[in-house]
């Protein structure tokens, strides 16, 4: 294991083991100040690639930041990282989608007083706007 590695793995360690431990925290956050940190590992070429992503952070900035990088990895020829960004763009395309049908169906829930209904709908909106 290298010692980029190492350390990363240093850090996540004590930060699971004592959350509260802010200095760890901003180690990390200056470790991930590119949002992305990719590495190829060992003798089998795997690569791992480690994304931060502030927790507040909107979708529509999400999706942007994607998109830029998208472009700076094309430029660059890494086209195993483009596939990742393609698919996470399209994952977020269609979680818009399923989120504007779902509260089209909360809304005619509500109108309908089908509130075990809203219950459901409310939660998969929940479970959605959390991935």
């Amino acid at each position: 294991m290298s010692d980029s590695f190492r350390r990363i793995d240093e850090i996540l360690r004590r930060i699971f083991e004592n959350p509260d431990n802010i200095e760890n925290l901003e180690k990390l956050e200056k470790l991930f100040m590119d949002k992305v940190f990719s590495k190829t590992v060992g003798n089998d070429n795997i690569k791992l690639n480690f994304m931060y992503v502030k927790e507040n952070e909107s979708d529509e900035n999400y999706e942007k930041k994607l998109q830029m990088e998208l472009q700076e990895v094309i430029e660059s020829e890494n086209f195993e990282r483009a596939i990742e960004i393609r698919d996470e763009l399209k994952k977020l395309e269609m979680n818009k989608l399923k989120l504007k049908n779902l509260e089209i169906q909360l809304q005619q829930s509500i109108d309908k007083q089908d509130f075990e209904k809203c219950i459901v709908i409310r939660d998969e909106i929940n479970k959605l706007k959390t991935k």
